[in-house]
Order: structure tokens, then C-alpha cells, then sequence
């Protein structure tokens, strides 16, 4: 379920992070996605949220075919991320964090 207390806008500045991920071809239970991913997001913060996934900021990608994306103003730092998909039914886990340095 998206939780309200998640900000869209980080924080102000003018760097970037490009990143890029592999989506998804089955649950965790080893079966079939289905129905199919139609959104994503990725979840994004300042420090380490792993493991509760509570991140201070996301981005919504829209659709659920892409495998990258740019987040924009950026401060300088390293910011920790984790990927989610929708498919209908409800987001997945997050998936493992993973962290670069806005540039």
C-alpha cells in the first residue's frame, strides 16, 4: 500500500543519480508473475533504510516495462535506494538496497 508520509520531492539541488534495475520474472514463491507488473517505484533516502524500507522519498515510474531511470535535484551524497512493482494486486517487497553517490 503507498503510505502518504512518503515525499515526492527530494531535496533540493541540482545533481543526479541514474539507475538502472532487472524486473522481476516470478514471485517469490518461484511462480509466475500475474497478472503483470503495471507500475513501479523506486524508494529513496539520504541514510540506510534497509531493513524496515522506510524511505523518505520515492519516484513513480509509471509503467511497468521500464528497467531505468534519472532522479533529479539531488544534493551532493550518497543516497540508498530499493525497487518496488505493482501488478494489480498490490507492491512486491522491496528489493534489495542498493546505494550511489549523486553526481
Amino acid at each position: 500500500m503507498w503510505h502518504s508520509s512518503y515525499r515526492t520531492n527530494a531535496p533540493a539541488a541540482n545533481l543526479t543519480v541514474s539507475i538502472s534495475w532487472s524486473l522481476p520474472l516470478y514471485n517469490a514463491d518461484g511462480s509466475t508473475i500475474s497478472p503483470a507488473i503495471i507500475d513501479q517505484r523506486i524508494m529513496y533516502d539520504t541514510i540506510s533504510r534497509s531493513p524496515t524500507g522506510t524511505y523518505s522519498y520515492s519516484k513513480t515510474i509509471g509503467d511497468g516495462t521500464s528497467t531505468s531511470t534519472t532522479i533529479t535535484g539531488l544534493s551532493a551524497g550518497t543516497y540508498y535506494f530499493a525497487h518496488q512493482t505493482y501488478n494489480g494486486l498490490g507492491w512486491s517487497e522491496l528489493s534489495p538496497e542498493f546505494s550511489k553517490d549523486a553526481a
